[in-house]
């Protein structure tokens, strides 16, 4: 459990992960500016009341331009395999 994670994408223009011992904090691999997004130069973002969260799926690796097809095969990854 303890390296366990989710992939999540955060008000759709944030693509990270988030582990249990920070569920605040989401670790950013991609974002897009075009969409809102303005964490530029940062490696994570604090999620607060108005962060809206939902699962990775599939067109997420066409959206954010990465590649998903390790985290499928991860067994640590608990929600995208």
């Amino acid at each position: 459990m303890e390296n366990t994670y989710e992939l999540l994408v955060l008000n759709e223009n944030t693509l990270g992960y988030r582990i249990p011992k920070y569920p605040k904090t989401l670790f950013i691999l991609s974002f897009l500016i075009l969409r809102g997004a303005y964490y530029l130069g940062q490696e994570s973002v604090e999620l607060n009341d108005k962060s809206i969260l939902r699962p990775v799926v599939d067109q997420d690796s066409d959206d954010f331009r990465i590649v998903l097809d390790g985290y499928k095969k991860d067994k640590d990854c608990i929600n995208y395999n």
